[in-house]
Formats: structure tokens, C-alpha cells, sequence
């Protein structure tokens, strides 16, 4: 985002947050390969403070490139999982703080929702202003979504998919019903 949107719009973010979690630097530090489907290696549900020390320098690589490259005050957002212990997020913590993020939160808004991520929140840059140009409602998902600057949304699906009215003529192999 910053090497392209930023650089062409001329517009620079306040603040960079980097999202880290303990599984993630664990496989950063030599754990084995997560594999969808497959049960989780012992060593992402147990505390494992080798391979998390092994693993935090990944983090402390992006936080020294995003604040050498563009002078951003840093947050990093732990993402908690059931299995993560206190020692294990304290170092995170501390290697995040120690090479130069403003604030690093640990949070759980996944389990909790908006509650969870409330330091993450506390952490924002203060007297921030953004403007809202409209709101819309989405009637049947009984929300309201706001409109900040020139921003595009997707119209709603039909209540009759589109692939139904979609064939191939096995033999010109010209799509039918496409547009």
C-alpha cells in the first residue's frame, strides 16, 4: 500500500500497524508447516519460547523497514490464539517496543469483536479527522456502512445467479450468456 497507493495518491498514513501473532513467528522460527486441513503441530499449541525467539526477527525486520523507509509511527497488533501463553506474547511485546514501534498491543478481537481490539484503538494517532461524505444502510443485513472520500462499492448479487444464463458451445467454444 505504501510503495504504491501512498507514493501515487501523495497521501501518507499517520501511523503503519503491523499485525503479528505467536504462531506466525513460531513458523517464522523454524516450526514445522501448517498444512489446511491437517491437525496443528504441538509446537503452535504449546508454549515454545525457542522457536518464538528464533522467529521474532521477522518482526523486528518489518518494523525497522517501515520506519527506515517512511518515518511512520509503528503499532504492532498481537493477535491472540486460545493456545498463546503470557510469556510468549511479553516477547513479542518487548522485541516489538525494542526496535523502535511507538506501542505494541495484544489483542483478541477475533473472539471478542470490537472489545478485543480496544488498545489497539487507544494506540491511534489522537486528533486524527476523517471525513465521512454519506451513509448507507444495507437494510437487510441491518447495518449502516459509511462513505469516506471517493470510495466504490459492489452492487448486491441478483436472486438469480449469474452462472445459470452461462454455457460453452462445445463446438465453436464460444461462452454464451457471459454479458
Amino acid at each position: 500500500m505504501m510503495n504504491i497507493k501512498c507514493r501515487t495518491s501523495g497521501i501518507l498514513p499517520d501511523c503503519a500497524v503491523i499485525v503479528a501473532t505467536v504462531r506466525a513467528l513460531k513458523m517464522h522460527g523454524g516450526g514445522p508447516a501448517v498444512t489446511p486441513g491437517t491437525v496443528l503441530a504441538k509446537e503452535y499449541c504449546e508454549e515454545n519460547l525457542h522457536l518464538l525467539q528464533e522467529g521474532v526477527c521477522n518482526l523486528k525486520q518489518h518494523v525497522q523497514n517501515i520506519a527506515g523507509e517512511f518515518n511512520l509511527p509503528i503499532i504492532v497488533a498481537i493477535n491472540t490464539f486460545s493456545t498463546d501463553t503470557e510469556k510468549e506474547l511479553n516477547i513479542v511485546k518487548e522485541a516489538a517496543l525494542s526496535c523502535g514501534a511507538s506501542d505494541a498491543c495484544v489483542i483478541n478481537n477475533h473472539s471478542l469483536g470490537g472489545e478485543g481490539a480496544v488498545s489497539l484503538a487507544k494506540s491511534a494517532p489522537k486528533n486524527h479527522v476523517i471525513t465521512i461524505r454519506d451513509i448507507n444502510i444495507a437494510t437487510g443485513g441491518g447495518y449502516l456502512y459509511p462513505y469516506a472520500g471517493d470510495i466504490s462499492t459492489m452492487p448486491g448479487l441478483p436472486t438469480r445467479p449469474a452462472y445459470f444464463d452461462i454455457d460453452i458451445d462445445p463446438e465453436t467454444e464460444e461462452i454464451k450468456g457471459l454479458f
